[in-house]
């Protein structure tokens, strides 16, 4: 986090040195699709709802491989953002190629500057993020959930609202850090779940994308059924399993996990899932230790790791 926070923020400016050539081009962007597959693609949510937020832009995200399978209809003055932790995605690169074909401009947020996407890309920002040790990502998806949000106040260039956020960013290493102090609690609690297989995360707007993460990570670790829905959607459907899951709610700070409440250190709204999934990367790393399954490398994935 401090690489990025040390690159992008230089005193009371969001600086992108990758478009210093291009300030005027900037300007002239009308929407923005935003393209992944598992973490990214939750990445790629939280960057839709973002962008629209900040930049007033019209914006859409899409699952790499569905955006190749369709005929996606790409204006002049779209970009296309895609993000991959390994940059090595298959059905990246050929979603790369896709919008390059219809000549679109290509942004790629990638943790290894030397990759296939990183050459293929328009431009290339580099997560800062370090080598991600295991399959599950975790220190990547809040790289580029930080990175995604500095992005849309440069594109923005929104002087004020910049200069007040800035200092809440720069917290956001300290943060982290406080959020850790709650790893005791949350063994205790994977050791009263560790006996349960089906799991709900309800979130809504930002932490929509969080529930969605949280879920994939208790799938991979862990080996449990989980499933991330928006708050108000559960009410539609999905309530009907109330009894047969442990339900882990997200609302705004609070996460409450069996009925307990964990509360998030305070941020901003848009920043506050780079600092509370946290607790839910947690949840499923100590289920998966009390389940003895090797957190590293989970069952039947194969993937890349950079």
């Amino acid at each position: 986090m401090e690489k990025i926070i040390n690159k992008h923020i230089k005193g009371s400016e969001i600086v992108f040195d990758e478009f210093k050539k291009m300030a005027r081009d900037l300007k002239k962007i009308k929407r923005f699709i935003f393209l992944g597959c598992g973490s990214s693609f939750h990445s790629a949510v939280y960057g839709n709802l973002v962008f629209e937020e900040i930049t007033g832009l019209n914006c859409e995200v899409d699952f790499a491989d569905e955006f190749n399978k369709r005929n996606p209809v790409v204006e002049t003055q779209t970009v296309v953002i895609v993000l991959s932790q390994s940059g090595e995605t298959k059905e990246v690169i050929k979603a790369i190629k896709t919008a390059k074909q219809k000549k679109t401009f290509v942004i790629g947020i990638t943790n290894n500057k030397k990759s296939k996407i990183a050459k293929l890309v328009d431009v290339h920002i580099d997560q800062e993020a370090g080598k991600e040790v295991a399959v599950p990502a975790t220190k990547t998806f809040s790289s580029q959930l930080l990175i995604l949000f500095l992005l849309a106040l440069f594109i923005r260039q929104d002087v004020k609202r910049g200069l007040k956020i800035i200092n809440d960013v720069k917290k956001i290493p300290a943060l982290i850090k406080k959020s850790l102090t709650d790893e005791k609690v949350i063994k205790k609690l994977a050791i009263e779940i560790k006996n349960k297989h089906k799991f709900i995360i309800l979130g809504h707007k930002y932490n929509y994308p969080l529930a969605l993460e949280g879920a994939l990570k208790l799938k991979e670790a862990a080996n449990v059924f989980a499933e991330g829905i928006t708050t108000v959607e559960f009410d539609h459907g999905p309530k009907a399993l109330l009894n047969k899951v442990e339900l882990i709610k997200i609302d705004k700070r609070i996460l409450e996990i069996n009925k307990k409440k964990i509360i998030t250190p305070f941020a901003p709204e848009a920043i506050l899932p780079i600092v509370s999934v946290i607790p839910l990367q947690l949840l499923a790393f100590n289920l998966a230790i009390q389940k003895g399954i090797n957190v590293d490398k989970p069952q039947n994935i194969k993937k890349i790791v950079k």
